[in-house]
């Protein structure tokens, strides 16, 4: 409880100008981290605070309808996408008919940003290769990117028909199809040359520690249902190859124990009524300062922060 009320006290200090991942190294808004902080804030009954922050989210969105915060990561138009249908159905309110262009912009660059000739199959239809969330390693076209974008296309088909334009949503109706069917290609091309269920954090690699960004696909975005089979077997290996003193062990970029991506695990298993996520809670707990906060990486040896 005092975790919970401390992480509460934190997301409105963090909240009160641009959502931020942190008040001082990390001071900086990401598409990425803010739209995870607003459905956070949306959960426990903030709607009025998250409303303020997404009427402020075009105007970092370029002419090209690409929501803008760092160059060469393709995971913001989903994640926006998608927070802005979560705030429609949480907090039972209608859209403001000056966000329904930007949505319909929004879908349309992921259409436009697909990769869809002279590629490997497993790769087509993809989003092109980026940096994504910086900690699965170097450029790939990562699933991470691809799985936000499905969620995201299918907010804004539901948002725009929701809003009374119909041809838009139903256009970003089938891109999300379009993309989705892409996506699971890959996944079962990928799934036949190496025999194994559990998805990479991308077509073009093994699987390590980089594939806890495909989990993502269950939790927060529930594209699959709870206990998939594909789902499972990646939060198998990750449970059973990638964890030090009870968390997540991220060895790439960030390098320590990241209390986050454990949590995210914790979560998946949660969803599938699996037991093990009652393992992962108080071992998230215990690297947690005096004052209930985390670093985004923690030290395996000496326990502060190294990122």
């Amino acid at each position: 409880k005092f975790l919970y009320d401390t992480a509460v006290r934190s997301l409105i200090h963090l909240t009160a100008g641009d959502a931020v991942p942190g008040p001082y190294t990390y001071n900086r808004f990401w598409f990425r981290d803010a739209c995870i902080m607003l459905n956070a804030l949306l959960t426990i009954g903030l709607s009025g605070r998250c409303r303020s922050h997404l009427d402020s989210f075009s105007k970092r969105q370029t002419s090209s309808g690409f929501f803008h915060s760092q160059d060469g990561e393709w995971d913001s138009n989903g994640q926006v996408l998608w927070i802005k249908n979560r705030y429609r159905l949480l907090s039972n309110s209608t859209v403001p008919p000056y966000w329904l262009a930007s949505i319909a912009r929004g879908a349309e660059w992921i259409r436009t940003k697909r990769v869809m000739h002279n590629c490997p199959l497993k790769i087509e239809g993809l989003l092109p290769a980026g940096f994504s969330a910086e900690h699965f390693g170097p450029n790939d076209n990562y699933y991470w990117d691809n799985f936000w974008s499905v969620a995201g296309l299918y907010g804004a088909a539901d948002t725009l028909e929701a809003g009374g334009m119909h041809a838009a949503g139903s256009a970003a109706r089938e891109t999300a199809v379009d993309l989705e069917r892409s996506v699971l290609r890959s996944i079962g091309i990928v799934a036949e040359e190496r025999s194994n269920l559990a998805i990479p954090v991308s077509p073009n690699r093994r699987l390590d520690s980089g594939a806890i960004g495909s989990i993502v696909a269950d939790y927060p975005l529930q594209l699959f249902t709870p206990g998939d089979q594909r789902i499972l077997d990646t939060a198998e290996y990750l449970y059973s190859n990638c964890l030090q003193k009870g968390c997540f062990f991220q060895d790439m970029i960030h390098s320590g124990l990241n209390i986050y991506m454990t949590l995210e695990l914790a979560q998946v298993f949660l969803r599938a009524e699996d037991m093990r996520y009652r393992e992962l809670l108080p071992s998230a707990a215990t690297f947690a300062s005096p004052t209930g906060q985390w670093p985004a990486a923690v030290h395996p040896n000496t326990h502060a922060g190294c990122m």
